[in-house]
């Protein structure tokens, strides 16, 4: 089988090799369907309860990707953005959490990296310079 990429411009997920049509589901909406399979809810329950933004996507989209997902073809992306109906309706205290988050995740990787290779992270440098 041949594994997908989500696309944040088309807010889809796309076959690498880009052949047939894309998944017409936005970063959100695979969150949500992955949420609640593994809840264990059904693919009819699941189906019912996910309304796709897309006008392009339908019931069988929603059955391709749990089935790409649960064959390992499909794995979400940790840093994707937000789709652009979602993003619009946010309020601006959720995008400054939301880039806070961001932005700890990122400081924790680097720190990560920094650490293993045995140097002191730029934090507290900057902490002891200042003191």
């Amino acid at each position: 089988m041949a594994k997908y990429e989500y696309i944040p411009k088309m807010e889809a997920f796309r076959r690498v090799d880009a052949r047939g049509k894309p998944l017409f589901v936005n970063i959100t909406e695979a969150q949500r369907i992955v949420s609640l399979l593994d809840l264990g809810y059904s693919m009819t329950d699941i189906q019912s309860k996910i309304t796709l933004t897309n006008p392009k996507g339908t019931g069988t989209t929603v059955r391709s990707f749990v089935k790409n997902y649960l064959d390992g073809n499909i794995e979400l992306p940790t840093d994707a953005p937000a789709p652009t109906r979602v993003f619009e309706s946010m309020t601006d205290n959720d995008r400054l959490n939301e880039l806070e988050e961001r932005v700890s995740r990122l400081e924790e990787q680097y720190n990560n990296v920094i650490l293993k290779n045995g140097k002191k992270p730029i934090t507290e440098k900057v902490k002891s310079w200042l003191q």
